[in-house]
């Protein structure tokens, strides 16, 4: 009996005591590694087909060529995949003679930094949420550099150079596209398309366009949905638009830019509306602290669109978006402002509370909030002062009587 005791404990110690080891060896197992290309695996699809989520393929400097199909290298989870230096490490689609994405990428939290992509369709297509694209050169795309939809993405210190259409295509909301260089795209640098709460902010948006098509291409697009906030970029040398206001864009804040050496600084564009598709004008938009300097034209607005209404379609006219060129505090600097009242740009556009000198954009804008804080804590250091002074006529005057009676 004793022995028979002794044998149903120690199967209760093994049935407790052996979860514990195998969660602590899956535990040691789980732990992100790194697997180098070419020294683990030969291509980079082998890499990352073996890599768990949390690991990160390293790409050795090279020339890669990739033939996967439809897509070049496809990354279907969490990994981070970064190259030695993007001046070095080149992934190219070539097989299929740009008719297929380089990357296309559709896991969440995915990391890419420090490769140059180019020749494909599509660069690089990233549909996933919470990814990371960082320090790489994106060139050559035969229609658009960067695709990204998702939510939360971001988009930094990248290079956007060459495509034939837009250098990065922004369907993602509620992201940030930050601190890139975006330069010789042929239709736009960036649109914002179908989507809201993006931010764009401190990039180089340079010499995008194309001559061919006049003032229908140019830096940056905003349209379909927002809020968007555009602050702190350097839109110059585009061919057409420095930044656009296309269909139904709402609530964008358009703060603290240069837009400088444009065809056009800032562009309007007349659009048809249906109530199959925009039913009503973009509004709630706001331009202001921003330097507008030596545009052929600061801000042009089309009056009628393009495109033919069609009735028997269901079109009901056209129009533009609704802009305030200032927020009711503080308006632009227009270089071909004259100094007197308001900046006129048609009879229902003007800045009414335009710069004579240039603004310095590193600052923050003025807002109607903190002016009202301003304006309060000047009413308050007026009406110390004033009461400090008449304190001192009252001991003045008393002190003066006293003087006389005691003389």
């Amino acid at each position: 009996m004793q022995n028979s005791h002794k044998t149903i404990a120690l199967e209760l110690f093994l049935i407790l005591i052996i979860p514990l080891f195998a969660t602590q060896f899956a535990a040691v197992n789980a732990q992100p590694k790194t697997v180098t290309v070419p020294n683990d695996y030969s291509t980079i699809q082998d890499a990352v087909d073996h890599a768990n989520a949390g690991d990160t393929v390293f790409v050795k400097a090279g020339n890669y060529t990739l033939t996967g199909y439809p897509s070049g290298l496809t990354i279907n989870k969490p990994i981070s995949l970064i190259g030695q230096g993007k001046e070095d490490t080149i992934l190219t689609q070539h097989l299929y003679k740009g008719s297929d994405t380089v990357i296309h990428v559709s896991a969440d939290e995915v990391t890419i930094s420090g490769f140059t992509i180019r020749g494909g369709m599509i660069d690089i297509e990233i549909s996933g949420s919470n990814c990371k694209m960082t320090d790489n050169n994106i060139a050559n795309g035969y229609m658009n550099g960067l695709e990204i939809s998702g939510t939360n993405n971001i988009v930094s210190e990248n290079d956007f150079t060459n495509n034939a259409v837009f250098g990065i295509y922004v369907t993602a909301s509620d992201s940030s596209i930050s601190n890139n260089s975006l330069s010789g795209n042929g239709y736009a640098g960036i649109i914002l398309d179908s989507c809201k709460n993006v931010t764009i902010s401190q990039n180089k948006i340079l010499g995008n366009g194309n001559q061919e098509y006049e003032n229908s291409t140019g830096g940056l697009i905003l349209r379909w949905s927002g809020p968007f906030h555009v602050n702190g970029n350097i839109v110059s040398n585009n061919y057409g638009f420095g930044i656009q206001f296309g269909e139904g864009c709402n609530n964008a804040i358009v703060s603290n830019n240069n837009v400088i050496g444009n065809q056009f600084g800032f562009r309007l564009l007349n659009y048809i509306i249906n109530p199959s598709g925009i039913a009503s004008l973009g509004s709630g938009n706001q331009v202001f602290w921003n330097n507008v300097e030596n545009n052929n034209v600061s801000v042009f607005i089309e009056h009628s669109s393009n495109f033919i209404i069609n009735k028997e379609e269901g079109d009901i006219g056209s129009g533009t978006d609704i802009v305030s060129w200032d927020n009711g505090v503080v308006g632009n600097y227009w270089s071909d402002y004259s100094g007197y009242w308001s900046y006129v740009i048609d009879q229902n556009n003007a800045d009414n509370h335009p710069f004579t000198q240039p603004i310095d954009i590193t600052k923050p804008a003025q807002t109607p909030a903190n002016s009202a804080r301003g304006n309060s804590l000047t009413s308050l250091l007026f009406a110390v002062t004033a009461i400090v002074a008449l304190a001192i006529i009252v001991v003045t005057i008393l002190l003066y009587k006293r003087h006389r009676k005691t003389t």
